[in-house]
């Protein structure tokens, strides 16, 4: 199966529905949801919103690297075994419901990461195609804030 990056620009900024649009699918619920594996290419896409209403952390905690919040006690195994399984990883990420997402291309799942505000375990992900730096549009929070 190919890999849904290959139609993307880093830095591009992409409502869902135009991403609905590339995939050559309806817009659904399935694609509302924070992660998202479309069915026709090996890729699993990470939607992150800062400024949630529901609770979850997400946040830079270097230029590379993201924490994002599981939506349960466990985490997915086809995430964290994703380079066995030849699934790549996709990092959009906007500030607030009212913006599209920013593309921040490829990325690694690297280790889990727990903090004690956190209901959830948290992937940590590395960007593999950029630097948060070097998207303008955009300032992803650090964990300090």
């Amino acid at each position: 199966m190919p890999y849904f990056s290959d139609e993307l620009d880093i830095c591009e900024n992409y409502t869902r529905g135009q991403l609905c649009d590339l995939l050559n699918i309806p817009f659904n619920a399935d694609i509302v949801r924070g992660v998202y594996k479309p069915q026709n290419y090996s890729t699993i896409m990470f939607f992150s919103t800062i400024n949630n209403w529901a609770g979850y952390f997400n946040r830079k905690i270097s230029d590379t690297e993201f924490l994002y919040s599981a939506n349960s006690q466990d985490l997915d195994l086809e995430i964290t075994q994703h380079q066995f399984t030849r699934k790549e990883l996709v990092l959009f990420v906007r500030i607030d419901q009212e913006t599209g997402f920013y593309y921040f291309g490829r990325c690694n799942y690297t280790r889990e990461h727990n903090l004690p505000n956190s209901r959830f375990p948290l992937y940590c992900l590395e960007l593999l195609d950029t630097k948060f730096s070097n998207v303008r549009g955009v300032e992803i929070p650090d964990l300090s804030n």
